[in-house]
């Protein structure tokens, strides 16, 4: 059996319907069953919240479309862990959408062979559609310890780790002064800057506690190359995501069936994400001179 999808739109019509489009293009899109969650409109966001609840409703998505509209607005965040918690809870296993990701029309593919295939692999806890962009050639498929939710899927077995306190899961990493791995070995502070603004109450983050859980608990993450998906939604009009072009990802065209590989976290990609994440928010000059250093080297 697939796994059920669960798809969250708020108010934005064009990364909705380009989000649904792909699913439906998808190639078990006819044998997949959908949940979208619309959340209910803040002050403002009233016409844009309705027009996506009549894009939502326009056409038969996949095998089969349920629907739910909140009647007030929860916010990502906490509609994600609710919902997510309750049919993972039913099903076992879930595949998770967010209306800016624009899918490879193999994504439901690849995200339903590696749930079987690592069902059993307990260290593996999250396999991420989208493949950040690197500097260095990727192997088809490798595990990293991350988190990534533009298109993820996980198990029950997984998720039931999950911590809603990030206060908890922020002195577990300070007191066992685990941060600098936790930043990807220094590179990525703000990481750490998103949990200890979660702990004080000042962000509500649910994918920095996702990603924290897992970490505690030496969870890997299965990536695929080329991604699956590409991340449409940074030009500004997201809740978490600022206009950037930095994350732009070609998606595969074609399907190979997918093969066992060992659970070992590959540390060299790891590196070569902080890398290319570190540079690309540098300003000019800092990047100026870090590429002088470079040629310097032997």
């Amino acid at each position: 059996m697939n796994a059920p999808v669960a798809l969250f739109v708020y108010n934005r019509p064009i990364h909705a319907q380009q989000t649904l489009t792909s699913l439906m293009e998808n190639t078990l899109s006819k044998d997949s069953v959908l949940y979208i969650f619309s959340d209910a409109a803040r002050a403002g966001d009233e016409q844009a919240v309705q027009q996506v609840r009549s894009i939502i409703r326009s056409t038969q998505w996949c095998k089969e479309v349920n629907i739910v509209e909140n009647t007030v607005n929860k916010g990502v965040d906490q509609n994600v862990v609710e919902n997510v918690t309750k049919l993972i809870d039913e099903y076992g296993k879930i595949i998770v959408l967010e209306d800016d990701c624009y899918l490879s029309k193999y994504f439901l593919q690849y995200m339903n062979d590696a749930l079987t295939l690592y069902e059993n692999e307990s260290r593996v806890m999250h396999v991420s559609g989208y493949c950040p962009p690197t500097e260095i050639a990727l192997p088809p498929t490798f595990f990293i310890q991350s988190a990534n939710g533009w298109g993820w899927a996980t198990w029950k077995r997984a998720w039931d780790y999950f911590e809603p306190d990030a206060k908890k899961l922020y002195n577990k990493i300070f007191e066992s002064n685990l941060f600098y791995k936790f930043n990807y070995d220094g590179k990525l502070q703000d990481l750490q800057n998103q949990l200890e603004a979660c702990s004080k109450g000042e962000m509500n983050n649910w994918d920095i506690k996702w990603y924290a859980a897992q970490f505690l608990n030496d969870g890997l993450a299965l990536s695929f190359y080329p991604s699956l998906v590409n991340n449409v939604g940074h030009d500004g009009s997201g809740e978490h995501c600022n206009d950037t072009r930095m994350f732009e990802v070609g998606i595969a065209d074609a399907y190979a069936p997918l093969g066992k590989i060992p659970v070992l976290e590959n540390t060299e990609i790891r590196h070569a994400i902080a890398d290319y994440q570190e540079y690309q928010s540098m300003s000019s000059l800092a990047k100026i001179k870090r590429n002088w250093l470079k040629r310097l080297k032997p």
